[in-house]
């Protein structure tokens, strides 16, 4: 279970993103956060991995308060932090240096396989598609055993087909590994394929959110009007947030 609890949060004096600002992912769930543009997703992305510290408030992380040297979470940002001077293969190695151990070859193996990635392990990510590199960036958050999974506009940059058979290859890699996930999305149909909760942020100060059931979670080609009904809830849904603060 994550947890967070009474968050502040401003970039700048008097000016608070976030304030007293409660959220829950309840065991192994994949939540998708959806909002307009400016209403804290990235900002919340970057407090939980630890790159923002100068909150207030709690984290925790089954019942304990997080600590990043300690606790476990991957990020997968939109650029999918890939280092260029390294190949696909030492990129996703990366996570056994960082934390010291001996590098397993045979899982590195298996997952590049998996995510259909093993025959690009030698190049370098300036030589392979986005697609590949968003592969390599999947294989390497799984390999750290997270605790807890962040991906921010994960596929955003990637073309509809090539979106949509990544998504496929992340849930099915996740069908065997049940990790808490957060995914922040503009994308109303990511958002309702991927999550099985949907969160839907509203303001750019103070933000407050409402929370919704998800019964269409990957779903593909064969839509419903109840899908296109709670697609259309949504979309009125954020643009009643792009509108809370003016």
């Amino acid at each position: 279970m994550f947890e967070i609890k009474n968050l502040t949060f401003g970039y700048s004096e008097g000016k608070n993103i976030f304030k007293n600002f409660n959220f829950t992912l309840g065991g192994n769930e994949i939540i998708s956060v959806l909002g307009p543009s400016g209403c804290g997703k990235t900002t919340l992305i970057k407090i939980i991995s630890g790159i923002i510290k100068n909150y207030s408030g709690s984290i925790f992380i089954d019942n304990e308060k997080i600590d990043n040297r300690i606790n476990t979470i991957a990020l997968i940002p939109q650029n999918y932090g890939l280092l260029k001077w390294k190949t696909v293969y030492e990129n996703i190695e990366l996570v056994y240096k960082i934390k010291k151990i001996k590098p397993d070859k045979e899982k590195i193996i298996k997952i590049s396989e998996k995510l259909e990635i093993k025959n690009i392990l030698g190049k370098y990510p300036e030589y392979i598609s986005g697609g590949q590199k968003q592969r390599a960036a999947i294989a390497r958050a799984f390999l750290t055993d997270p605790q807890l999974m962040l991906m921010d506009e994960p596929f955003s940059a990637l073309d509809e087909f090539t979106r949509e058979k990544i998504q496929n290859l992340f849930l099915k890699l996740r069908s065997e590994k049940k990790i808490p996930t957060v995914i922040i999305t503009h994308s109303i149909e990511e958002a309702i394929f991927l999550g099985e909760k949907i969160a839907v942020f509203r303001g750019n100060e103070n933000i407050s959110y409402n929370m919704y059931n998800n019964n269409f979670s990957g779903c593909g080609s064969e839509k419903s009007s109840d899908y296109f009904k709670f697609y259309s809830d949504l979309k009125n849904e954020i643009k009643r947030g792009s509108d809370y603060d003016n």
